[in-house]
């Protein structure tokens, strides 16, 4: 009997000794799992945290530092090579634009059938090529360009709806115009300003003192003091042609997902806005067209694609 309790202490010694040595194996065990794992979260980068991306806002002072290179792809922006100018729902003036063409002829164009058919007139001044195009009623447009003989910039006006034109070199600085080949100046109502970018593109007067500029790296800037200072770059990506409103400015924009055509946009001169999406130009419109131009008269814009064009009666919402 004494035999068999010793066997029997000796059988429960060895197995608490194995329980006992279990445990301290899987306490091992899980401390090396725990500082593997903590090894590897050091390693390892944090995820950062979820956050919107940044609403663009505007600055009164042209000397900050320019908004970051966009990281979308997109093809650098070139002067349209059609203006348009709009006088109503029916009738708008359109013009071929471009450099500086030594001895060539400027034809003047006029619709009164909303694009339907165009009728086009020789300007008879020594304007070769057009920057600007404004019409200020039916009969009364204002060329802005340059001259065919010294490639200067020059104003040719008629008030005879084209069957007559005259120069007028006392207008011109006081019109606005990109200053071609002059490293970003811009001409205003007010004095010679320095564009906020290298390559100014077009511009979209509201009056003497307000204008918004595009540029080549397809950034809209805004200014209220006719170019003294600008707003910080907003960064439109598909953007191809703009126009001023009675207190806002219109864009079109093309390679846009929810549009497929070019899709219109209102920009508020306040600071700190973003276009706001008002209407789509239905029909496929390449992203290398360099013919497009928009114009706003009221409630009728003129949207324009080469020798084709289409108005919309409330603003770009139908056409």
């Amino acid at each position: 009997m004494a035999g068999d309790k010793r066997r029997r202490r000796s059988s429960v010694a060895r197995k608490r000794a194995a329980i006992l040595g279990l445990v301290a194996f899987s306490a091992l065990d899980v401390a090396l799992v725990a500082y593997a794992v903590g090894a590897f979260d050091d390693d390892a980068p944090a995820a950062p945290p979820f956050s919107a991306a940044p609403r663009p806002t505007a600055s009164a002072s042209a000397s900050e530092a320019p908004p970051p290179a966009p990281t979308t792809a997109f093809t650098e922006l070139t002067p349209s090579t059609v203006l348009i100018s709009a006088v109503d729902g029916d009738t708008a003036y359109r013009v071929a634009a471009g450099d500086c063409a030594t001895g060539g002829s400027l034809e003047l164009e006029k619709s009164t059938d909303a694009g339907a058919s165009w009728v086009s007139t020789t300007v008879s001044t020594d304007l070769a090529s057009a920057l600007r195009l404004d019409a200020q009623d039916t009969d009364f447009v204002v060329i802005v360009g340059l001259e065919g003989q010294t490639c200067t910039p020059g104003l040719t006006a008629t008030y005879t709806s084209g069957s007559g034109f005259e120069t007028y070199p006392d207008r011109l600085s006081a019109t606005w115009y990109v200053v071609p080949g002059s490293d970003g100046t811009i001409n205003s109502p007010q004095a010679l300003a320095k564009a906020p970018c290298a390559a100014p593109v077009s511009i979209a007067p509201r009056s003497d003192s307000a204008a918004a500029l595009v540029c080549a790296d397809r950034n809209v800037y805004r200014t209220e003091d006719g170019g003294t200072t600008w707003s910080d770059g907003l960064f439109v990506p598909g953007i191809v042609a703009m126009d001023s409103d009675a207190d806002s400015y219109v864009i079109a924009s093309i390679d846009e997902t929810t549009c497929a055509g070019a899709q219109i946009s209102e920009l508020s001169n306040t600071v700190g806005s973003t276009p706001a999406v008002i209407g789509c130009v239905l029909g496929p419109i390449s992203t290398s067209r360099k013919d497009i131009a928009l114009s706003a008269a009221g409630e009728s814009l003129w949207f324009n694609a080469g020798q084709n064009a289409v108005v919309s009666a409330d603003g770009g919402r139908t056409w």
